[in-house]
């Protein structure tokens, strides 16, 4: 995985951006839209994939080491799959020729 796509309280701008390290770790290429919504989760912002529009940010990873730090701040682990709340997909990044 070479980029990631971050919506919601990982983008820049918010506190999350910074705690974890994500200016140096990660690379701004350009706004992004990808097929689904996003919706309100409590007081966190969540995902769907699918139809409709989610607008967020497209990076392309310096550090691999964040993908760690995004995965426990979101309490996802990628190798189990259904399991925890959020889970890290490879989506196509329309506009961007890449996925994320």
């Amino acid at each position: 995985m070479a980029h990631v796509f971050l919506y919601g309280t990982l983008m820049r701008g918010h506190a999350a951006h910074r705690a974890l390290g994500l200016p140096t770790a990660l690379a701004y290429v350009g706004d992004a839209c990808i097929a689904g919504r996003v919706y309100r989760v409590a007081d966190y912002p969540g995902l769907r994939l699918g139809s409709g529009e989610a607008w967020g940010e497209l990076f392309r990873i310096v550090d691999p080491a964040v993908l760690a730090r995004m995965d426990a701040y979101e309490d996802c682990d990628p190798d189990t799959a259904g399991g925890p709340e959020y889970a890290r997909r490879l989506v196509q990044v329309p506009g961007h020729a890449v996925q994320a």
